[in-house]
């Protein structure tokens, strides 16, 4: 008989949701009206300064409607700035502002924290065996994907 608590798809999207809102409570009690996808943009912002607006979109694997209005939500709060690029007036460059590399960096310690955390009690060997299965289960559904594709 299936066990549902066995599917790869509902045990890793039971489990990224718990994860998900629990970083955002470590954030919300840091202080912060920041939330995970506006930290992890800032992250792959800061990491790739000039990043356009469809590459962290697929960084995000999040739609571009709604990764223009993340953007335009983090403008507003002073966290980026968006310059299109002179050559292609499609493409949109993000960068960080001073704020916005100060909030990484505040943000940055309560993520190393929140990680700590939920990694508690897990022997080493046992990550490092989570990752590349992990890492494996995307790579297979990608393949998929990309299957599909052509």
């Amino acid at each position: 008989m299936f066990d549902v608590n066995h599917c790869v798809s509902f045990l890793t999207d039971k489990g990224g949701k718990n994860l998900s809102e629990s970083m955002n409570r470590f954030f919300e009690r840091a202080g912060s009206s920041i939330h995970r996808v506006a930290w992890t943009a800032l992250h792959f912002i800061q990491q790739e300064p000039g990043i356009t607006q469809k590459e962290l979109a697929a960084r995000l694997i999040i739609s571009e409607p709604t990764m223009a209005d993340l953007a335009n939500r983090m403008i507003r709060d002073g966290l980026i700035i968006r310059e299109m690029d002179p050559a292609n007036k499609k493409y949109r460059h993000l960068y960080l502002t001073e704020y916005g590399t100060k909030e990484y960096q505040k943000l940055l310690r309560i993520v190393e924290l929140f990680n700590t955390a939920a990694i508690e009690g897990i022997p080493e060997k046992d990550l490092e065996i989570f990752w590349k299965v992990m890492g494996k289960m995307i790579e297979n559904v990608n393949r998929d994907k990309d299957d599909e594709e052509t």
